[in-house]
């Protein structure tokens, strides 16, 4: 088959579309199964208040946990530090993240929140009702009452409610998030774009926001509960975070779009030579 210039530009950006798709780099893969030796995480991540977060058990899988005992912080946290050949430092700005999180405990505060938080320029709050703050971003879930759904803030400054920063987005649930039940956090932070989704462990989308106007930097990812109460437990297992986003539904469109047109062209040729070859003149 002899291509054409057109449809060789059709199947290049066809061919370089996918392969975009294929080769998003893994820039972090953690299950939080285990901790490193003498902590309370796995290796290159660091716990900003040790004495609430440990590695437990839940609906038997051993998960990252982030709660509040009765001498723990009112807020605890836990960023990636390390170096891993595609992240210097735990400094990242640019990724696509997702990430399993169930709840536990009772008597949980109807602001509680729980997530994620990334472009940090510090480690947290240094001590629990601190003021200093950590200048970045945060996307957390607040699970029942009233106040229940998924958020974006910028810039929180303390552990409390007051102080969980400027509300950028949200979400509502249309009902209270259960416990132990496994949810999928899914954050996509690319430029000045950021996505936020909260789905069901089969797909079910619960909330999601898009947010358009985001400063871009580098800074720590960290997995953070803020304003917890005693005996407030979070889970966290299986993150999966790559440096590249995958296509815009209209971009992966346009590239199957690309492929349909290039077989149709084919097609089309080859009806027309079968055409010319069953012609006869006389």
């Amino acid at each position: 088959m002899t291509l054409t210039p057109s449809l060789v530009s059709i199947v290049s950006a066809t061919v370089l579309g996918f392969s975009a798709i294929a080769n998003a780099s893994v820039i972090i893969e953690e299950s939080f199964s285990a901790a490193q030796p003498g902590g309370v995480t796995p290796g290159g991540w660091t716990a900003t208040h040790p004495g609430a977060v440990d590695i437990a058990s839940s609906s038997g899988v051993m998960r990252q946990r982030i709660w509040r005992s009765a001498s723990g912080g009112g807020s605890s946290a836990i960023y990636y530090t390390g170096s891993n050949g595609e992240v210097e430092n735990g400094q990242i700005a640019n990724f696509d993240s997702a990430l399993t999180i169930r709840f536990g405990g009772s008597g949980v505060p109807a602001t509680t929140l729980r997530g994620i938080v990334f472009r940090t320029q510090t480690q947290d709050i240094s001590t629990p009702g601190g003021t200093t703050g950590f200048w970045g971003y945060s996307v957390g879930i607040i699970s029942t009452g009233e106040n229940r759904g998924l958020y974006l803030y910028e810039n929180p400054t303390g552990t409390t409610s007051s102080g969980f920063g400027q509300l950028l987005e949200s979400a509502t649930f249309s009902e209270d998030l259960a416990n132990n039940v496994d949810y999928r956090l899914k954050v996509s932070a690319q430029g000045a774009v950021i996505l936020a989704s909260l789905e069901t462990s089969d797909g079910e989308v619960l909330g999601n926001f898009t947010y358009s106007n985001a400063v871009v930097t580098d800074g720590y990812f960290g997995l953070r509960t803020a304003n917890a109460n005693t005996n407030v437990n979070t889970y966290y297992s299986n993150l999966h975070m790559t440096a590249e986003a995958i296509p815009e539904p209209a971009t992966a469109m346009l590239l199957l779009g690309g492929l349909a047109l290039g077989a149709a062209a084919r097609a089309r040729r080859s009806g027309l030579r079968r055409m010319g070859e069953g012609m006869r003149f006389f």
